[in-house]
């Protein structure tokens, strides 16, 4: 295997100690070095300029110290991080310090300096630079394109926005030039923007006539392909493509395709001239990225081109805009008939508008009307004048009559009543007259058009919906006119919108009178809402209260020795018990988070065989209690431990072998379980969205797993097939209607969702009155025996190290504080209690307690009021303050973590929960019941030592040595080399993480002595 180079750059001016590192670097057996030699801190500045990968720099040098040596990098190299090691002869944290603040990564005494510290202290050095090299490199790249995105939507400028991008991309990739070239329709094409250094030539506005892409129309192009050329005259091009590239200086190519409406637009091309380039997949997927922003500036200026094309019609459109904005400002139709009229004539710039409406028996009225000055109006302000005016509307005369001016009886127009609005309800949208004398009408009606002094009219119908509402009229007195396409249109756009209007109008009064009735019923939800979640909230905390006496002291005298196996068997059952009733409770509680999408799976590794005794030994009760069998059935050997989410997964088997029990009356039940395939692979990811076991604490990278089968089966009385499908909906509740009311109609739903999240789903087959099968599949990773045989105490916890701790329990009910002291007292724990926030206040200043476990609801001052005031005192503002409350919604939750409680734990208390926290806030270490001693951990590796494979003893000696010594930062260190090793040397790494997470040195070098000192 090719070893990968390095150069490191040696300032010491002793020449003993460059000879050492550089003997101890050589035997890195991954990386071959070269070497760069200085005894003076200004030359080794010169040989900076070399760009070494690694600086191993003497502190003390004879012209300037370390420390002054790198404050000179500073102005050749804008970042703060060198990949610099500090070496000195007599160290101190001072020193150190004072390094560190100047740049350099690494700190070390040469009189500590070993192979492998040496060679660690460089690689990570290097691995730090690097990383951050690669952070700066995307956060300008991310800055890039935010600063050409912003580019795009600030101007409409393709020209300014396309040379924007070739310019800053050059700058940013540090290339010769960058251009972009456009196809034209033949397939040829030209340079159109251009960035290029000042010793190259410019290419702008080049037609270029490339065979290739006229033959092929750049087809492979348009389909993703990429061309990435480090060096032309090695890169397989024909020697024609080669010519044409040394014709324009480039010597390293990098293309990617432009493309718009999926049409080959053109190219982005970045150009090394001056040498030969290695192109890095961040620069292709730079100009990707930035091809699609070409696209987008493409798209934006295509329609700017086509908006400047209808300017001009935009311009006639404006009027028509006006008068629908008048429109749109209010629903009254009255005011929006008069601003119409008014501002149609003054675009129009006619003589009179009107609005003419039809009565439900087809007779009709004028209800707007605007008209230039010097014209009869056709509507009067009410006066007691009762001169006759005619509406002119038809061509027949027969069909004129006569509207009385100012008052509000209605135009009798016989023609409209008698055909029910005549031709403009048959599908005629306007009528047009340029001129009365040229129209062929009667000459009873052209002397009434005279009379009302009308040469040309438009009429165009108004609809509201489906139904003629009435019409609009345009009319030009005294002199001909010819209506344009326009003017026409315009009139009918306008007819449209007075329909629309009238339409909303309509709509709102109804919609009105339907707000009011949405209104009383949005209120009545609420409420019902509010009900809900009052009842679901009060139904939880006074469930959640006596659960907590009855699995509080279930967990306290399974702790007790002198129980007899019988006695703990039951004391399980109560337990098991309690805990089903407790799943019941959050399955009620589960429909808020079902319905807002929020259930999560938390994967962990738990006893797979005693998780499904524990699951099942319920059911056994209950299947007695109705005379039927149940059995547990293990079809193969499984796993002793698997990876998941034991609590919902035992939440998915309780809710079906309740479902299974509750409708079966004869025969039996069954679960069966089995493995039906096994896979030998690295996990990237489990159940869809989980953290993967590789990144899980207790959890190798490379795991078996397993397809299990969990099989629930019963002899009851079946489904029916249409009641299948309502099954797993919320609330829906199949059989025989006595059976309904015994659950919450929410388990098979919630089931289903929790069989999602773990990547399966589930399936049912069922035959009425025989039975129903339920099954589903999961993938899950099985661990290693011998990693939890070593790593996993045994759990019965005797009490803690260090000085006696003391806690005061806060509780208004006797038998909660009962439970807590009954479990913590036995650990040496001292107590203390208080009956309600008042009393805990008085007895925390006297008993002064190190934790505090509070209730929320009490009488005279409940948790909230004892935490506000007990915050307030010096002596409690960092003390730990644990909530502990039947409330389990996230709001109560969230609220004690504002006001300044550290925790909150539900009721029932589940004592491995309540231990954990209490061993993390107060930095406990707990004493366990003697089990596994060093000798029974040698013992467990000997009999695992065929089953885990070991590093070789060279690869573990800086590890037993940093172990030896209780070096905390070598031991990380070395953990972390060893995890990039062979993946077959995994469930080592994860035995040797699990113990140092423990502080556990002395058994890590227990471990390795077992395997290569005979211990």
């Amino acid at each position: 295997m090719t070893q990968k180079t390095r150069t490191v750059l040696i300032i010491d001016d002793s020449p003993e100690d460059r000879e050492l590192y550089r003997r101890y670097l050589k035997r890195d057996r991954e990386y071959s070095y070269t070497f760069l030699e200085a005894g003076l801190g200004k030359k080794g500045l010169e040989l900076w300029l070399q760009q070494p990968d690694a600086v191993l720099l003497d502190y003390r040098l004879p012209d300037i110290d370390g420390v002054e040596f790198l404050r000179q990098l500073q102005p050749s190299s804008p970042q703060l991080r060198f990949p610099v090691i500090m070496v000195t002869g007599q160290g101190n944290e001072e020193t150190a310090v004072e390094a560190m603040k100047a740049g350099a990564q690494d700190y070390l005494v040469k009189e500590q300096i070993t192979p492998q510290r040496l060679q660690q202290a460089v690689n990570a050095t290097i691995a730090t630079v690097q990383l951050h090299s690669q952070i700066q490199l995307r956060m300008e790249r991310e800055q890039l394109i935010s600063e050409i995105t912003r580019k795009i939507y600030q101007t409409t400028d393709l020209q300014e926005i396309l040379q924007t991008i070739v310019t800053q991309t050059r700058l940013f990739l540090k290339v010769d030039r960058v251009f972009i070239y456009r196809f034209q329709p033949d397939f040829s094409g030209i340079i159109t923007v251009e960035s290029v250094g000042s010793d190259w030539l410019p290419l702008l506005n080049i037609q270029v006539n490339d065979q290739y892409f006229m033959e092929t129309r750049g087809e492979d192009y348009r389909l993703g392909r990429i061309q990435v050329v480090a060096d032309i005259h090695t890169g397989g091009l024909t020697q024609c493509h080669v010519d044409l590239l040394v014709k324009f200086q480039i010597r390293a190519n990098l293309v990617v395709a432009i493309l718009h409406q999926e049409t080959l637009w053109g190219l982005l091309v970045a150009n090394q001239c001056c040498s030969t380039r290695q192109w890095q997949p961040f620069e292709i997927d730079l100009l990707q990225e930035l091809t699609s922003l070409v696209g987008i500036g493409l798209q934006q200026a295509a329609l700017y081109q086509a908006t400047q094309s209808l300017q001009e019609s935009l311009q006639r459109e404006k009027a028509i805009a006006a008068v629908i904005q008048r429109m749109r400002q209010t629903l009254d139709m009255e005011t929006i008939f008069q601003a119409t009229t008014a501002e149609l004539r003054q675009f129009m710039k006619c003589d009179r508008v009107v609005v003419y409406q039809f009565n439900a028996d087809w007779s009709g009225q004028f209800v707007a009307e605007s008209a230039g000055e010097g014209w009869t109006a056709l509507m009067q302000p009410e006066t007691n004048n009762s001169d006759g005016t005619q509406f002119v509307n038809e061509s027949r005369c027969n069909v004129i009559t006569t509207m009385l001016r100012g008052t509000p009886e209605p135009v009798v127009d016989s023609y409209l009543q008698e055909t029910k609005g005549g031709i403009y309800n048959q599908g005629i949208n306007c009528r047009v007259t340029e001129d009365i004398y040229q129209a062929g009408f009667t000459p009873c009606y052209i002397d009434l058009l005279e009379q009302l002094e009308i040469r040309a009219y438009i009429i165009v119908p108004i609809f509201c919906g489906s139904q003629l509402w009435g019409l609009l009229a345009i009319y030009q007195n005294l002199e001909p006119r010819a209506w344009s396409e326009v003017e026409i249109n315009t009139v009918v756009q306008i007819a449209i919108q007075l329909g629309v209007a009238l339409q909303q109008a309509q709509l709102l009064q109804e919609t009105q009178q339907q707000a009011i009735q949405l209104q009383e019923a949005a209120y009545a939800a609420q409420a019902a809402n509010r009900a809900k979640s009052k009842f679901l909230a009060n139904m939880s905390h006074e469930l959640r209260t006596p659960l907590n006496g009855i699995m509080g002291y279930a967990q306290i005298l399974q702790r007790d020795s002198n129980t007899t196996v019988k006695q703990q068997e039951d004391l399980q059952i109560i337990y098991n018990c309690s805990q089903h009733l407790l799943t019941l409770i959050n399955d009620i509680l589960s429909l808020s988070k079902i319905e807002a999408n929020k259930i999560e799976i938390h994967p962990q590794t738990f006893d797979f065989k005693p998780f499904l005794q524990d699951s099942t030994a319920i059911f056994i009760l209950k299947a007695k209690q109705k005379f039927i069998n149940f059995t547990y059935h293990p079809l193969t050997e499984l796993p002793k431990k698997v990876y998941a989410d034991e609590k919902r997964l035992r939440q998915i088997l309780i809710n079906l072998l309740s479902n299974a029990i509750k409708f079966t009356d004869r025969g039996s039940v069954s679960l069966k379980v089995g493995v039906i395939a096994t896979t030998d692979r690295d996990f990237k990811n489990v159940n869809n969205q989980q953290e993967s076991p590789s990144n899980h604490p207790s959890s190798p990278r490379h795991h078996t797993s397993q397809k299990i089968r969990f099989l629930i089966e019963d002899t009851g009385c079946g489904i029916s097939p249409e009641e299948l499908e309502k099954i797993f909906l919320p609330f829906e509740q199949v059989g025989n209607i006595s059976r309904q009311t015994e659950g919450t109609g929410l388990g098979l739903t919630i089931t289903q969702k929790l069989i999602f999240l773990m990547g399966s789903e589930i399936f049912v087959e069922s035959t009425p009155g025989v039975g129903s099968k339920f099954w589903f599949d999961l993938d899950l990773p099985v661990s290693s025996d011998l990693t939890e045989l070593i790593l996993k105490p045994n759990n019965t916890i005797l009490g803690y190290e260090g000085k006696k701790q003391k806690i005061l329990v806060v509780d208004d009910r006797s038998e909660n504080r009962s439970v807590l002291v009954n479990l913590l007292k036995p650990l040496g724990f001292e107590l203390g209690e208080a009956a309600d926030g008042q009393a805990a206040l008085e007895t925390a200043l006297e008993f002064k307690p190190d934790l505090i476990l509070s209730d929320l609801v009490m009488p005279r001052m409940d948790g909230f009021g004892m935490i506000r005031k007990l915050r307030q005192l010096p002596l409690f503002q960092s003390i730990t303050i644990i909530a502990v409350s039947a409330s389990v919604f996230n709001e109560d939750r969230q609220k004690c973590l504002e006001l300044g409680y550290s925790d909150f734990l539900a009721k029932p208390i589940q004592a491995p929960e309540l231990l954990e926290k209490i061993k993390s806030y107060l930095n406990l270490s707990w004493i366990y019941e003697p089990e596994f001693s060093g000798e029974n951990v040698r013992k467990a590796v000997a009999t695992s030592s065929q089953s885990m494979v070991m590093p070789p003893r060279e690869e573990l000696l800086v590890l037993y040595q940093a172990a030896k010594s209780c070096y905390v930062e070598d031991v990380d260190r070395e953990i972390n080399r060893l995890q990039q090793l062979e993946p077959e040397y995994s469930s080592f790494v994860a035995m040797v993480v699990e113990l140092s997470n423990d502080f556990e040195y002395e058994a890590i070098v227990k471990l390795v002595d077992r395997y290569y000192h005979g211990v």
